[in-house]
């Protein structure tokens, strides 16, 4: 259970997809089912929330979508590119974080990320990383 979150294979996947290793982290991206959402994040857009490694670098944010157990990534995953970012907000909860990702053409994505996950060792410091990361950004 949980396999596809062991850091060996993040990477592995990261790699496979072409995408540049950044800051990487499990999160769930809250359901919207709105037709903007769904222009931005495709089929990602639906009614149910769903688990996604993101990986963040300069490029843009990758999210790898993971199914229901996290045991292995699906063939589904996602690009949005640097500069069709407007704005990243990272609200701190105790628990869970909420990211917030607006593009140029004015569609919204929320994001929760956990401080601490099972079978996810790197969590911790990389939700620490991509908190600085999100603030050098929108500068």
């Amino acid at each position: 259970m949980q396999e596809a979150l062991k850091e060996d294979r993040v990477l592995e996947k990261l790699k496979e997809k072409s995408y540049e290793p950044g800051i990487y982290v499990y999160g769930m991206v809250e359901p919207s089912g709105s037709i903007a959402a769904t222009a931005l994040f495709g089929i990602f857009a639906g009614n149910q929330p769903k688990p996604f490694v993101l990986n963040f670098s300069e490029k843009g944010i990758a999210f790898l979508e993971l199914n229901s157990m996290c045991s292995a990534f699906t063939d589904l995953h996602n690009f949005v590119a640097a500069d069709r970012i407007e704005s990243l907000l990272f609200n701190k909860g105790l628990l869970i974080n909420t990211l917030t990702i607006q593009t140029t053409d004015g569609n919204k994505q929320k994001i929760k990320i956990s401080n601490l996950t099972a079978s996810a060792s790197w969590q911790k410091d990389n939700v620490k990383k991509m908190a600085d990361f999100i603030q050098t950004y929108n500068k």
